[in-house]
């Protein structure tokens, strides 16, 4: 998974995030990884760098973000910044990704557990209320989570306000109806003839 792919930003935020990380970026990230007791290659410079790795200004913002909100992502993520052969570019709403129906990454589950447990959602809630969601549903949950509760948390229950948010990324952002072929549909059309007038039943 593309880390760009894991919380949307308006595209006016991403015009040069396919630049390599700054200078800043990768100090703040040193010091938020020493101060959570983790050690990331990229920017350590004791340890010898990975020239194959080429992280970029988007992935490094994202990993700040997650930093400061008190994640601490997974190796196998850490490692996978900056090793994508797909040529950036500013990640449209999800709605438009292709593969925005597919199942959510365990990134992102663990980054919405986390923001729900900032919230005061116990985790039981958070697994049972996010079952089914998407992955566009997932990014797209994850950023209204921070602006909600950098906005709103002080006057707001958490655990309502994170079932508030919820129901407004499911409606922002729903599965596809079902389509079913016209001749399934005929098939699955019943009229009763009985009775004053024909009733039809029929798949939308």
């Amino acid at each position: 998974m593309d880390a760009n792919s894991i919380l949307f930003r308006p595209p006016n935020e991403w015009t040069t995030g396919g630049a390599p990380m700054t200078d800043r970026q990768s100090r703040k990230i040193f010091a938020m990884a020493r101060l959570n007791g983790m050690q990331i290659r990229f920017v350590d410079w004791h340890l010898p760098p990975d020239p194959s790795q080429k992280v970029t200004k988007a992935e490094a913002s994202i990993l700040i973000t997650m930093l400061e909100d008190g994640l601490h992502p997974s190796w196998e993520y850490i490692d996978s910044l900056g090793r994508s052969l797909i040529q950036y570019s500013p990640p449209p709403h999800p709605r438009h990704w292709q593969n925005c129906h597919d199942q959510p990454t365990d990134m992102q589950l663990a980054w919405i557990a986390h923001l729900g447990a900032i919230l005061g959602v116990p985790a039981d809630t958070v697994s049972t209320q996010v079952a089914g969601i998407t992955l566009g549903q997932a990014a797209l949950l994850i950023e209204r989570l921070k602006e909600e509760k950098d906005q709103q948390f002080q006057f707001e229950d958490g655990p309502m306000l994170f079932a508030r948010t919820l129901e407004k990324v499911l409606a922002e952002l729903p599965l596809p109806r079902r389509r079913f072929p016209d001749a399934v549909k005929q098939e699955a059309e019943v009229k009763l003839e009985e009775g004053p007038a024909a009733v039809h039943y029929a798949f939308p």
